[in-house]
């Protein structure tokens, strides 16, 4: 037995909207760390789930 035998087409339209990714703004992050490989790698492993990334070596103006 398959699942639409299961479920009703309301159930399944249902079902449908809340698996949808909700409509966020974009994520952005700021890395500040002395350290450059530590700051690049946490960056690049950032991006890779579309999170928007700036970096600094301090917090010095």
């Amino acid at each position: 037995m398959s699942d639409h035998d299961i479920l009703s087409d309301a159930e399944r339209e249902a079902l449908s909207a809340v698996m949808l990714e909700p409509d966020l703004p974009p994520q952005r992050v700021l890395i500040v760390d002395d350290d450059k490989d530590a700051r690049e790698l946490l960056a690049e492993i950032l991006r890779l789930d579309d999170i928007g990334c700036m970096t600094a070596d301090s917090g010095e103006a």
